[in-house]
């Protein structure tokens, strides 16, 4: 039986934690950042990055499991999830788990202990076949099926179609969404530009945000017409507000990080983003390792904008993102649409009860 313990509150708030519970796959994706030597993580590392989500303050929490491929790691995955699940309620936590996978190895024994512990699914793929087998291993029509499949055990908000988008495919993504949509039942859209694999020229990163304006406004239309679809980082918006600092240069970082997404390697290290902890060789950027953050120096920081002390720490471990200009010009860009869609859904909320209905749902359906 797995331990349940009551955990220790810990002053600083974690909202989300990503678990990478293996760097091996069956994919051989060429934009993958993850090129270090495969490794598995443990049942303690993993039992001890739930309890640095579920131990924290804070009422809501996000734990997203993640590899490599984490079917891989099934057997480790269930455990973490029952563990998890055993904790949330006497901790009082209101706990959201998601797993992101190619789903090549998805199999009904896995979308049946989804829906028991209600765990949410986000299928990576590209938009059209062609795409698909570019960059990655061939398997489009299985991924498309199990998508499908997916849809109709969990229920079309329970699983999500990360859409991968590059310089090369960006002019299809809205129509590719529309016709993912079409195919597989799905209701919740992630988008993923594939930041570094192709070097994103201006003209690119304007192709993209005409994209995501007329995604947006196609998804403000589905309110009115009975066929709303979600994105899921405007049902974060709507939820909790933005989730990433604002990506700049200069000292106007207006949010603490430790409030965005921290990940976690297989060995427990802790970074601000996956590039940090799979891009270089030298740990620059890691924050330190889930078997020892009991007291570990950010569990009692205060953030306070513009201080020597946050400036600092985003210095060290915040700027080794992986990303270039253009790709900060292309993710802010991204998140004011977001956010513009937001503060529209939410004013419009207000006088229009169909409104009302999706911005209630969407912040249930973030993951």
């Amino acid at each position: 039986m797995l331990n349940s313990v009551r955990c220790t509150v810990a002053p600083k708030a974690i909202h989300r934690v990503k678990v990478s519970l293996t760097t091996k796959c069956n994919s051989d994706c060429g934009y993958c950042f993850v090129r270090c030597p495969t490794s598995d993580m443990t049942w303690p590392i993993a039992k001890d990055a739930v309890d640095l989500l579920l131990r924290s303050s804070q009422k809501e929490k996000l734990l997203s499991c993640y590899g490599g491929e984490p079917l891989l790691q099934f057997q480790l995955l269930k455990q973490m999830v029952m563990y998890a699940r055993g904790i949330e309620k006497e901790n009082n936590k209101s706990l959201t788990i998601s797993c992101c996978t190619n789903s090549l190895l998805l199999r009904d024994v896995h979308l049946s202990f989804f829906k028991e512990f209600d765990v949410r699914v986000h299928i990576s793929l590209f938009g059209r076949e062609e795409d698909n087998n570019r960059y990655r291993a061939r398997g489009f029509k299985k991924v498309i099926e199990n998508l499908a499949k997916a849809s109709e055990a969990l229920g079309g908000t329970h699983t999500s179609a990360c859409v991968c988008v590059t310089p090369q495919t960006v002019r299809y993504l809205r129509e590719d969404i529309e016709t993912i949509r079409k195919r597989t039942g799905t209701r919740v859209i992630t988008i993923e530009p594939i930041i570094e694999l192709e070097p994103w020229r201006l003209e690119d990163v304007s192709v993209f945000i005409e994209q995501i304006r007329l995604i947006c406004k196609n998804l403000i239309d589905s309110v009115t017409m009975g066929r709303s679809f979600f994105l899921n980082s405007l049902c974060w918006h709507l939820k909790a507000g933005r989730q990433r600092p604002k990506i700049s240069s200069n000292a106007g970082y207006d949010f603490c990080p430790f409030l965005g997404t921290l990940d976690v390697s297989p060995s427990g290290d802790i970074a601000f983003s996956p590039f940090t902890l799979y891009g270089k060789k030298e740990k620059r950027g890691v924050v330190g390792n889930v078997q020892e953050a009991q007291g570990a120096w950010w569990q009692s920081c205060n953030f306070e904008r513009g201080s020597s002390a946050c400036l600092d720490c985003y210095s060290k471990y915040y700027s080794f993102g992986g990303f270039s200009d253009k790709s900060k010009y292309l993710l802010n860009y991204m998140d004011a649409l977001i956010d513009e869609t937001s503060r529209f859904l939410q004013a419009a909320a207000v006088s229009d009860k169909r409104y009302g209905q999706y911005v209630k749902e969407a912040k249930l359906y973030a993951s």
